[in-house]
């Protein structure tokens, strides 16, 4: 008794130290895995995988550069060598990079606008020239594949120069392969699964590449990192693989000359996101820090001879993107930053002197949000390491450390001889609202990003807003522009309605009306018509925004050009959607676009001399070279006729006195410049029309063409219009073009595209409804689809299903979204609300009751059941529900005869319908 009595207080004891421990701010969240380093303590999961317990808030609200878009990928580094930390962001929607200067007081200036269209994965920044100057590289995919370099020429970044530009690139980072002293890259590429794998190219040190050697050109990697993961002194790999063939964490030790290890150690088998390499727990030996696919974040611990037999699972669920190593606290211990692509926010752990981790939850960093790549630097000179973070529809954030609110940074006012002006702590801030054609309400992306500058005005004392406009005060057809006067104030007053309605005073919104020629170029071109679309909004400390130490240069035709414009619009991509730097068919002489003279033309030249005329019809040479009178072997490349017409009169005017020259081309002599187009183009009566190549006769855009060959076919889809220019693939919305004003889709063609219009019954959209239906299965539609008639053309819900729990997955792998729908509410209450409409993609899954799991359960043993099986077991004297559309009507139960004269239906059928024997 005396023992049982001495083993119960020891447990009394146990259990009284394990809720003192549990009511602290941080609770140890143990261990789960397998082998050593386990515990026994089983963690309580919530959310996303994770259990948060309160704590202190020790991060201050978004500091972020911007407050809209979708963001992907950053970098961060002194761009331009000022001593301070800036921000490079990498977006896919708009597709673009954008560079911010920082001033270490938490302000942000963005300074340029990268020339590039398409996904942007990662991004990445290094010496690569050995000039002093921190270059950037990225990895794309759309419009854009591949890897490019970006120089850096003191602050400003040219054009790029592809490393590779056929692949699909994810993760990417630079470290020195091969030991010369010059970065090399290494690059995750995701084509497919056979031509994947990791690609390495080595630098030369002057910003170019050699040919590229890699050690695996299998499986589709998201990610890759880089470390000396057997203490050789050599770099090695880590790659994160995706996909349920050939998903895994793979290292290959290097050699140190570019050759890797023949075998290549499997540390994990699964579907990654993210990969990071760093000294976890301090033992001198690199660690592995993984971030999964719906399989949460996991640190593999090293011995140092490049195994990894150890592990310790921080989270064993959600979607995490990336999961990085980093002292947040300054404990001189390594803590766990994770970011989730589904809704679920960013993640920190932090490790205690222990090695145990320990997780808070009420920091003042976000709970839901879709968040991706994460950097840490210190942006506010506080020795303090700060996070930012890219996101889905709300820009590039910052979260500064150990500041619970803005208002409360304090900038010291240092004036020199009364010329420098205070740097206040607040940024101004910058977003637009866009509005769809020929409307005026707010998207939920939009009233997301008002909501993000309402807080900033609650919380901040002494702030205030501008708001820009524009409107065209001209005639304009209202059913066929957006921009008009109407029109831009019935938005206008949208937006200042809805600060007005969260009690922000008039006196705090500010007007800035833009019209007429202030955005119409000469041409009348389609960068206005973009800008009627939106609202601009800035968020300011003070009256005015001239009160802030900005730029006050104010924005020109070209945003992209001005270095540090006041505005500087992140959705505003003036001229063509394709950048183009000089068209090889035409260009502009006193301001009319001309055709270029080039191979195969053939001219029409009219030369007089007092009233003696002569005319020649030239053709020009493959060499591009022409002939007549005294001109010999004149070449023309590039020449326009007015341009031509020039040079031939000063040459002849040698010989003759004051000659006249006129050179002419009709269209049916031009034939330098050819483009294709096939699909769905319509052939009429007159031709050349169709499928097929013609002759570009000079400045045209593509519905100009389309319409010259023919137009297109009825079955034609507008939205999905390919172009090939220069070996890239972009991708054209031409719908959006004729019918929604956005000019930008109708680019300006040039020689050798090669355009491609798909046909509906080509590109479908595509749902796909499982689970207890009659008919599961994949099913295509041409216009829009919903819930409702998406399960009725499945045929409806079993006899097993269960209507109240209908499930729509959408989204991406990387960012994936649950819609949970009660399909009754639909057809017995009326609430269409429910009837959702389906994208192409979705997946529509209706869940099973009771009834249906006992199904399965008689499926798994039907070969042995079905010798005992009677009809008396499964039917009785009641009635059977019997689906035919909605909603369901039950008829009488099938006699015993009929039961056993009708033939056994495979389990997936749905419910019987009964058969008439007679």
């Amino acid at each position: 008794m005396a023992v049982v009595s001495k083993k119960i207080k020891i447990i009394s004891t146990l259990i009284l130290l394990v809720i003192l421990v549990g009511c602290g701010n941080l609770r140890d969240i143990g261990d789960i895995g397998s082998g050593n380093l386990l515990d026994s303590e089983k963690v309580p999961f919530k959310g996303p995988g994770v259990y948060r317990h309160r704590s202190d808030q020790i991060w201050s609200r978004n500091f972020g550069p911007q407050q809209s878009g979708h963001f992907r990928s950053l970098t961060l580094g002194d761009f331009n060598n000022d001593g301070k930390i800036d921000i490079a962001g990498g977006s896919y929607e708009p597709g673009a990079i954008f560079l911010w200067f920082g001033d270490d007081a938490g302000n942000w200036k963005r300074s340029q606008r990268f020339r590039i269209k398409g996904d942007i994965r990662s991004l990445a920044s290094g010496d690569l020239n050995n000039d002093g100057w921190l270059d950037i590289v990225s990895t794309s995919m759309g419009d854009t594949n591949g890897v490019q370099v970006w120089i850096n020429e003191n602050g400003r970044f040219e054009d790029p120069q592809p490393i590779s530009e056929k692949d699909l690139f994810d993760g990417l980072k630079l470290a020195d392969i091969d030991n010369d002293g010059n970065l090399d890259v290494i690059a995750a590429n995701k084509t497919s699964v056979v031509k994947g794998g990791i690609n390495v190219w080595m630098g030369t040190g002057k910003g170019t590449f050699l040919q590229e050697s890699g050690p695996t050109r299998r499986n589709m990697y998201s990610d890759v990192a880089v470390g000396d993961l057997n203490n050789d002194g050599k770099i090695d790999i880590v790659g994160a693989s995706w996909g349920h063939d050939g998903g895994a964490l793979r290292v290959w030790l290097g050699s140190g000359d570019g050759r890797w290890s023949a075998t290549t150690p499997i540390v994990e088998e699964g579907s990654f996101w993210g990969v990071d390499v760093a000294d976890v727990n301090g033992d001198g030996n690199p660690d592995i820090i993984s971030a999964a696919n719906f399989d949460g974040v996991t640190i593999h611990y090293g011995n140092g001879k490049g195994t990894f037999s150890k592990k310790k699972v921080l989270a064993e669920k959600g979607n995490f993107w990336r999961a990085k190593a980093v002292d947040l606290n300054n404990d001189g211990l390594l803590d766990i930053a994770a970011t989730l692509s589904d809704n679920h926010g960013i993640i920190v752990w932090y490790q205690s002197s222990t090695f145990k981790w320990m997780i808070a939850r009420d920091e003042g960093l976000p709970k839901d949000g879709h968040y991706f790549d994460i950097g840490f630097a210190d942006f506010n000179s506080d020795n303090s390491l700060d996070i930012a973070v890219t996101t889905y529809g709300e820009g590039v954030k910052i979260w500064l450390r150990g500041i619970d609110e803005l208002a409360e940074l304090q900038t010291e006012n240092d004036l020199v001889d009364g010329t420098e002006e205070i740097t206040l702590p607040v940024p101004v801030l910058h977003t637009s609202v866009f509005f769809d054609t020929e409307t005026s309400d707010l998207s939920a992306e939009s009233i997301k990003s008002l909501n993000n500058l309402l807080n900033v005005l609650n919380s901040v004392e002494g702030t205030v807003l501008e708001l820009k406009k524009t409107a065209y005060s001209g005639k304009v057809n209202p059913k066929q522009s957006s921009i008009n006067y109407a029109l831009s104030e019935a938005r206008f007053k949208t937006v200042t309605d809805f600060f007005i309605s969260k009690d922000i005073s008039q006196e705090r919104i500010e007007i800035d009306t833009r019209r007429d020629s202030h955005f119409m170029n000469e041409a009348g071109e389609d960068s206005a018509w973009q800008e009627g679309r939106r609202i601009d909004i800035a968020l300011n400390y003070g009256e005015s925004t001239d009160n802030r130490h900005e730029d006050k240069t104010t924005i020109g035709a070209n945003p992209e050009s001005d270095e540090a414009g006041k505005y500087a619009y992140p959705f505003v991509e003036k001229g063509d959607l394709i950048p183009v730097k000089e068209y090889k068919s035409w260009r502009e002489v006193n301001g009319v676009p001309e055709y270029r003279i080039g191979p195969k033309d053939k001219l029409s030249i009219t030369f007089w001399v007092g009233l003696d005329e002569k005319k020649y019809e030239v053709i020009v040479s493959p060499q591009s070279t022409v002939s007549f009178s005294y001109i010999k072997n004149f070449n023309v490349t590039g020449f326009t006729p007015t341009e031509l017409e020039e040079e031939f009169t000063a040459q002849l005017s040698e010989v003759f006195k004051d000659p006249f020259i006129k050179v002419e081309i009709p269209d049916d002599f031009k034939k330098a410049y050819t483009l294709s187009i096939f699909g769905a183009v319509k052939p009429l009566p007159r031709q050349p029309t169709g499928p097929g190549i013609y002759s570009l006769y000079g400045k045209e855009r593509f519905s100009e063409f389309l319409s010259r060959a023919g137009g297109h076919l009825p079955i034609a889809d507008l939205t999905h219009v390919r172009l090939v220019r220069d070996r890239k693939t972009y991708f054209l919305n031409i719908f959006d073009a004729l019918f929604r004003s956005d000019f930008r889709q109708d680019v300006i063609v040039e020689d050798g595209d090669v355009f491609f219009i798909p046909s509906k019954t080509e590109i479908k959209n595509r749902v796909f409804v499982m689970g207890e239906v009659a008919r599961p299965g994949l099913f295509n539609f041409d216009k829009d689809i919903s819930l409702l008639e998406a399960v009725i053309n499945a045929g409806g819900p079993t006899v097993y299903g269960k209507p109240r729990q209908v499930l729509v997955i959408r989204g991406s792998a990387e960012m994936p979204e649950t819609i949970k729908v009660n399909l009754t509410d639909i057809y017995q209450r009326g609430d269409f609300r429910k009837n959702i409409p389906l994208n192409s993609g979705d997946v529509v899954y209706v869940a099973r009751n009771i009834l249906g799991d006992i199904r399965n359960l008689v499926r798994a043993f039907g070969p042995f059941l079905q010798i005992a099986q009677l009809p008396s077991n499964f039917y009785d004297a009641t009635a059977l529900p019997r689906m035919d559309g909605f909603p369901f009507r039950r008829d009488p139960a099938p006699s015993v005869q009929e039961i056993i004269t009708t033939p056994q239906l495979p389990p997936s059928a749905g419910a019987w319908q009964g058969q008439n024997t007679k």
